[in-house]
């Protein structure tokens, strides 16, 4: 609808139709999940127990943008990703029903860069701590999107941001949940650094001042390459406002080389996000980000986004040797401990505070230059006594295998 609205503006049909572009992609995931939510092994004789998890599901994406001029550009991005392999067959009627036009927005630029995006869209860099909305990497292939204004413009070395977002509106009661922040970013001031400061204030609102519920992240995120083909990347977030005081910071570090034997691609991450003691009702000790999207191995990071009340540990390694494949061919290992910052109400004091250690063996295979195969076989443990997820203290292996072809168009 902005797309079709953003071409009845003042422009030629020549350059509307000389400047549509349609691209997008599909995503086919096949997961195997045992033990994911009772941490129990299904007794053979019975059946209880039984958590098994076996699904195939896709995702279609198409998006469509154009030029209205040379000032005013616009994008719809149309999305499909309800659809499971062994279900009925859905009607065309059953089909549209379950599209959701998941952006529809529209760029305006300005003098001197400023760049306004005004709808529905994507916020944020995937895999980032603190404000993630858009095409996730999770096991129900999910996309996000919010309302929002966003406004980009730069000053002398700096490049600001402003955004506002209705995250959520309730014309029956006044309970909306508003988003607004502020961001600078800089890659001039420092050598080889991107460095980037932020604040953002999301607000429930409500008609009684006292009930009114706003959380403030005040942050920064920086990117530093020390030397050739060693990424570091930190980031680190305070809450601030009545009622909030969590933190969290994660960092990694990747080095990518070529070599005698091929292209050796290794990480290592560390992570840490307070958790709530409960000590305190009035004040909520745990780390709150905005949407988070740190993920971590491929059980956790595949089911579970967010790092409050977690702590990480852990690393990669992945090899695409040389002369083996055509070189289309990576295969990697992933190692992670996991680890509870504050025990929850509930749980023995005398209870460990590891969540498990996951281990993860990965394949990864590039079909054609634009659709690839990736295979994992994903092992979390957790050890004796241990607090996972839940109040319990039940302690069975957790495991997954997924495979996943990506289409690009």
């Amino acid at each position: 609808t902005v797309l079709v609205s953003a071409y009845s503006l003042p422009g030629s049909t020549e350059d509307i139709i000389k400047n549509l572009k349609i691209d997008g992609g599909i995503d086919v995931r096949m997961m195997s999940l045992n033990n994911f939510t009772d941490r129990t092994n299904t007794v053979a004789t019975t059946g209880l127990n039984d958590d098994l998890t076996e699904r195939t599901l896709s995702r279609l994406m198409i998006g469509i943008s154009g030029d209205v001029n040379k000032s005013i550009s616009s994008r719809v991005d149309i999305v499909k990703n309800t659809r499971q392999y062994g279900t009925v067959v859905q009607s065309i009627n059953g089909i549209l029903g379950t599209l959701t036009v998941q952006n529809a927005y529209i760029n305006i630029k300005g003098k001197s860069d400023l760049n306004i995006r005004l709808g529905r869209q994507p916020i944020g860099e995937e895999g980032d701590m603190v404000l993630f909305f858009g095409k996730t990497s999770n096991n129900t292939l999910t996309v996000t999107s919010c309302d929002a204004i966003n406004i980009d413009f730069p000053v002398w070395k700096l490049d600001f941001n402003l955004l506002y977002s209705k995250l959520n509106e309730n014309s029956a009661f006044y309970t909306d949940t508003d988003l607004a922040g502020l961001s600078i970013a800089t890659d001039e001031l420092l050598p080889k650094t991107k460095a980037k400061i932020f604040y953002y204030n999301r607000v429930i609102q409500n008609p009684v001042a006292a009930l009114m519920d706003g959380v403030g992240i005040v942050g920064l995120k920086a990117i530093v390459t020390p030397i050739d083909d060693l990424s570091c990347t930190l980031e680190a977030a305070l809450n601030l406002g009545t009622g909030y005081s969590g933190n969290g910071i994660a960092f990694n570090a990747a080095y990518k080389k070529e070599l005698g034997f091929g292209i050796l691609d290794a990480g290592f991450d560390f992570a840490s996000g307070s958790g709530d003691d409960l000590a305190t009702a009035a004040v909520n000790e745990g780390f709150v980000p905005i949407s988070s999207d740190k993920r971590y191995g491929e059980v956790v990071g595949k089911n579970l986004a967010g790092m409050t009340n977690m702590g990480v540990i852990g690393g990669y390694v992945d090899i695409t040797p040389s002369g083996f494949a055509d070189s289309k061919l990576k295969a990697g290992l992933g190692l992670y401990s996991f680890t509870i910052k504050t025990t929850p109400a509930g749980i023995p004091v005398v209870t460990a505070k590891g969540l498990g250690t996951e281990i993860d063996i990965k394949v990864s295979y590039s079909i054609t230059e634009k659709s690839s195969l990736d295979v994992s076989y994903g092992v979390f443990s957790i050890p004796t006594n241990a607090y996972y997820f839940a109040l319990d203290t039940n302690t069975d292996a957790i495991a997954q295998i997924l495979a996943t072809v990506n289409i690009m168009f």
